[in-house]
């Protein structure tokens, strides 16, 4: 029979009456302020430590153990590791496991900026793979296999390459393809398959990293396995990746006071998805179906699908609805609070072209309904600006590495003016969506074609990430 070992032990535990002189303070809930007390009385007793019986999350050898090790079974993976800080720290370890002082990563340069902390950690040195973009959408896809085995037959030694898969919106590239050129010179592949979770359950989805020959994936279970959020799982495949290291890099970066409420949801999660995955993921994969025939009806609108892969695009996940909303005349800032404010309907991201809807397993056919509605309704409202404001940049070239990202943290930065920064040495990153890649990263030159690419950014207004002045501003240099 199937079970959630270690959900069932914290629930057992936490019927108990015991006089409790331990940590979290709060005893079960008695000390919660009145306002807490009552919104899930029965969840708020499973807040527990590690009391006897409960295992140990950085020493596992009881139900932790156990319930790791059937989440390694659901999805093939020889060794399987619950994360309460979130991917992030996955992320990090992983970093941290294959690569040291001066080694060089291939990495993406649309990474999650949690990797550019373990290059941090880690003093590892990056070499960034420029992803394909896709045209009109002006979004990230993945990175070519060709590329990287382009970069492993030149004399450069790298420890490891790191892949996203899929990314944020939804897009793969050809991972399979990746891992054996990788795997041709016994290189580790790690990835960021924090939006995977659900790949592995219907053959309609890509397939899933770990299926693709992944070394070491990491993935967020909380956005689409049915979790609390901050909780995920580390999966390791093979002999490739240190699993001491890797253990000792988990310490690092993980809190020693692990949540329960978070490790239970991983376990209840798991037991679902072992159970009821396949028939979850049919409904969540109709659901979508229903979406994309509907919403790509709708006139002013444009959803990305199988028709535009391309160099470095492989396919889409197609839970996952990229909206270019262009043709309304209309910025996808603009949409996604429009969507929100007048029709109630709340949408995952957007950015100057797009918005991005999850269809997941717990989206309901009224969900789809009022999405699909909104969308005919503001199309009928909004069709007078069709054409205006539409945007496309060009990224410029990647800039010379000056210094690595540690060093970068290390040295100390100061604030200048924009137009004043040509020629230093960025002390922060500066990201713009679309499409979603960096123009800059700590220890890079900020050469004419970014500073140009920047000021066309600041005067059009567009969103950044990373800068302390998401304006630009002003942007930080380093004393260098």
């Amino acid at each position: 029979m199937e079970r959630a070992p270690l959900f069932e032990k914290i629930l057992n535990y936490s019927q108990k009456y015991m006089a409790r002189f331990h940590i979290p303070g709060h005893r079960q809930g008695a000390g919660l302020p009145p306002e807490l007390q009552n919104l899930a009385p029965e969840l708020v007793k499973m807040d527990l430590t590690e009391v006897p019986g409960l295992d140990d999350l950085h020493s596992p050898e009881g139900v932790i153990a156990e319930a790791q090790s059937l989440a390694a079974c659901l999805y093939g993976a020889d060794n399987t590791y619950f994360l309460v800080n979130g991917t992030s720290c996955g992320l990090q370890a992983l970093v941290l496991s294959v690569a040291g002082e001066g080694d060089r990563i291939l990495v993406p340069r649309n990474a999650h900026s949690s990797v550019l902390g373990g290059l941090i950690f880690s003093g590892a040195v990056p070499e960034y793979l420029q992803p394909k973009i896709i045209p009109y959408f002006e979004i990230a896809s993945g990175i070519p296999a060709g590329d990287v085995a382009h970069r492993i037959s030149t004399k450069n030694k790298y420890k490891a390459v790191l892949a996203i898969h899929p990314t944020y919106y939804g897009t793969v590239g050809d991972l399979t393809g990746l891992v054996q050129a990788s795997h041709q010179v016994d290189m580790p592949v790690i990835v960021d398959e924090a939006h995977g979770t659900h790949l592995y359950f219907q053959a309609q989805t890509p397939c899933g990293a770990l299926k693709c020959g992944a070394d070491g994936v990491v993935q967020s279970v909380h956005k689409t396995g049915g979790s609390f959020t901050q909780s995920s799982w580390l999966h390791l495949k093979g002999d490739r990746i240190n699993k001491k290291r890797l253990k000792d890099s988990l310490r690092l970066v993980q809190t020693t006071s692990p949540s329960y409420l978070l490790m239970a949801s991983l376990d209840a999660a798991r037991l679902q998805l072992t159970v009821h995955g396949k028939q979850i993921m049919q409904r969540t994969l109709e659901l979508a179906v229903e979406a994309r025939e509907s919403i790509s009806q709708i006139k002013g609108l444009v959803l990305l699908g199988e028709e535009h892969t391309g160099t470095g695009f492989a396919g889409i996940d197609p839970t996952r609805l990229v909206i270019s909303v262009k043709g309304l005349g209309l910025t996808g800032y603009k949409v996604k609070q429009i969507l929100s404010s007048r029709y109630g309907v709340e949408v995952e991201m957007a950015d100057i072209n797009n918005v991005v809807a999850i269809i997941s397993l717990g989206t309901t056919p009224n969900d789809v309904h009022l999405l699909v509605k909104a969308l005919h309704n503001l199309y009928d409202r909004e069709r007078h600006n069709a054409g205006k404001g539409q945007v496309s940049m060009v990224l410029p070239p990647v800039p010379p590495l000056k210094l690595s990202p540690r060093q970068a943290w290390m040295t100390g930065s100061r604030s200048v003016k924009i137009n004043e920064a040509s020629g230093q040495i960025s002390g922060e990153m500066v990201c713009v969506y679309p499409p979603g890649i960096p123009v800059l990263y700590p220890g890079e030159e900020i050469t004419a074609e970014v500073m140009d690419y920047l000021q066309a950014v600041r005067k059009m207004k567009l969103h950044c990430q990373g800068p302390q002045d998401p304006e630009l501003n002003y942007i930080r240099v380093l004393d260098y």
